[in-house]
């Protein structure tokens, strides 16, 4: 199954970026048994007052090096208060589709999640509740 992580700084604490950054990186990379199929992470930005969501079809080790990405970065200036991170052993939805991985957000709800499972009666659940889904991923339906 999947590999979920993340990190939140309490307002008492104040780590340095530099040193944020290496633990949602060590945190990435070290989940990456737990899926290979994707990796991402999402943060609500301080500065822009929005959600960042990065997430690609291959495995944490390929993904921190993809340039532009918080956790591709050398020089360290910032990171964020809270951090989810996740790495996919896809189940349903392929990888290729990158609608299908984590974490997930859901435009009508503008919510931004992850799941760790398997969800077998997502095609039930989404008949009976008449959703419209984003994506061919069963934890959508959460």
């Amino acid at each position: 199954m999947c590999g979920i992580g993340g990190y939140i700084v309490n307002e008492n604490n104040n780590p340095s970026p530099k040193v944020l950054h290496s633990l949602a990186k060590s945190l990435l990379l070290n989940l990456e048994w737990r899926g290979k199929d994707a990796a991402g992470y999402a943060f609500i930005s301080e500065k822009d007052k929005g959600l960042i969501l990065a997430k690609s079809p291959v495995k944490a080790t390929d993904f921190v090096t993809i340039p532009g990405h918080l956790l591709s970065r050398r020089k360290i200036k910032a990171m964020p208060k809270v951090l989810l991170l996740h790495t996919r052993h896809a189940t349903q939805g392929k990888p290729s589709n990158n609608k299908n991985n984590h974490p997930l957000y859901r435009k009508a709800t503008g919510m931004c999640f992850v799941h760790n499972g398997w969800l077998l009666n997502d095609e039930e659940l989404t008949e009976k509740h008449k959703l419209s889904l984003d994506a061919e991923v069963d934890s959508e339906i959460y």
